[in-house]
This record gives structure tokens, C-alpha cells and sequence, in this order.
């Protein structure tokens, strides 16, 4: 397999360890920020990374996309019954945790750049999204992006799907460290839903659920955002 790549793409490393980890060897090739051309005739005009070639010469992309195809060559990475939860402290990192890490880092991502048009072109799209100089202030703001890091680092997460008193506390610190059953033996017991009494067979729907009843109508913020 072929993974592309940016080498600081924190959601490029993630599919770059889960393949590891599941046994498969995976050639990784760097991108050029400045230069997509090869990933653009390789996907048709999609330009962000990751994207994973599979040894049939298959093209894939979207982070967590590529996650699923690859904890399907390798369910044991995602043992039952801990789907639901493990799925869903995934989508809180790419969306809660690396926000600040994203802030945090951009200010040396920029200055990693060797051309100077590169570092001009990771300013003006950042800019785009955040506004003039939104890098310059993050690097101000460092102090303030690294303490909400480790905040949001040592939270317990709770998925909550019938409302109050129904859901999984999740030790986040747990999870990262390996400890999958751990964490979800110290999960709320009391008044679980069907989906978190069997989250092998529900853990995913259940999920869905929550997303549903909790995010407003349109609005997709566990789809990863792309680095």
C-alpha cells in the first residue's frame, strides 16, 4: 500500500500508525504543500491528505474513511465490545483535542517550510478560515493553546444519547494508554440505552443517534477535517 501524505498531518499519522499496527507495510510518499499536481491526476482533483492506495490500486480518502477500511483488515485493533465508544473518543480527538493542537503547532508547521511560498501559502489558507494574521495570534497565544490542550487532554468524555443520566463516561487518559477495558468497565452504568447495554451490535447506531438528537440539523462536525 501507498500512503500520501503531509509528514506533520496529524490525521496522516493516524492511518500511517493504524496500518503498523495492523501488520500492513505501507510505502509513504510526502506531498509538496506547494505542489498537489501528482495527488490531484492520482484522485481526480481531490488535494488533501491522506490518501491510501491499496495493493488492488483502489484510491482512498478521507481520514476516517481510511480508518474503517483499515480496522476492517484488522478487527482486533477495535476489540468488542468497544466500538461505540472507541469510534466515538476517535471523532472527539479530530474534532475537539486537535483544534487546539492545530493551533498550537501551526506557527512551526509555517516556519518548517523551506520555500518561502509554501510558508505564504499555508498563511493565506489558514486565513481564509480564521481571518487575517490568525497564525501570528495563535503563536501569541501559545501559552493559551497549550493549557486548553492539556484541559481537553484530561477530560472524561461522556457520549450522552437518551439525554440526561443515559450515556458512557469514558476515561479519555485511559483509552489513549491502551487501557480499553478499563475504561469501559468504569463507564456509567444507569439507565443505559439499548445501543450502550450491546455496543457490539449497536455501538455505531447508537453513535448515529447522538449525532442526531445533539448536533444541529445540517451540521457535520465528526466528519475530520483534513490538514
Amino acid at each position: 500500500m501507498k500512503l500520501f501524505r503531509f509528514p506533520y498531518s496529524c490525521y496522516a499519522l493516524k492511518a500511517q500508525c493504524l496500518l503498523e499496527l495492523a501488520g500492513v507495510r505501507v510505502e509513504a510518499q510526502d506531498v509538496p504543500y506547494g505542489d498537489r499536481s501528482a495527488l490531484v491526476e492520482l484522485t481526480g482533483g481531490y488535494m488533501h491528505v491522506p490518501v491510501l492506495v491499496d495493493d488492488a490500486g483502489s484510491v482512498h480518502v478521507d481520514s476516517r474513511a481510511i480508518s474503517e477500511l483499515i480496522i476492517a483488515m484488522a478487527p482486533r485493533l477495535v476489540p468488542a465490545p468497544l466500538e461505540g465508544p472507541v469510534w466515538a473518543y476517535a471523532d472527539w480527538c479530530d474534532l475537539v483535542l486537535e483544534d487546539s493542537c492545530f493551533k498550537l503547532s501551526a506557527p512551526g508547521v509555517r516556519r518548517s517550510f523551506p520555500r518561502a511560498a509554501d510558508r505564504a501559502l499555508y498563511a493565506l489558507i489558514k486565513e481564509r478560515k480564521y481571518g487575517a494574521g490568525c497564525v501570528e495570534l495563535w503563536e501569541q497565544s501559545s501559552a493559551q493553546w497549550l493549557e486548553r490542550a492539556r484541559e481537553r487532554q484530561s477530560l472524561v468524555l461522556t457520549v450522552g444519547v437518551a439525554g440526561p443520566g443515559c450515556g458512557i463516561g469514558i476515561d479519555c487518559r485511559r483509552i489513549a494508554s491502551g487501557q480499553l477495558r478499563d475504561a469501559y468497565s468504569s463507564a456509567q452504568s444507569a439507565a443505559r440505552p439499548a445501543w450502550a447495554r450491546d455496543p457490539a451490535g449497536h455501538g455505531r447506531r447508537g453513535l448515529n443517534r447522538y449525532r442526531q438528537q445533539t448536533l444541529p440539523r445540517g451540521r457535520m462536525p465528526f466528519h475530520p477535517r483534513q490538514r
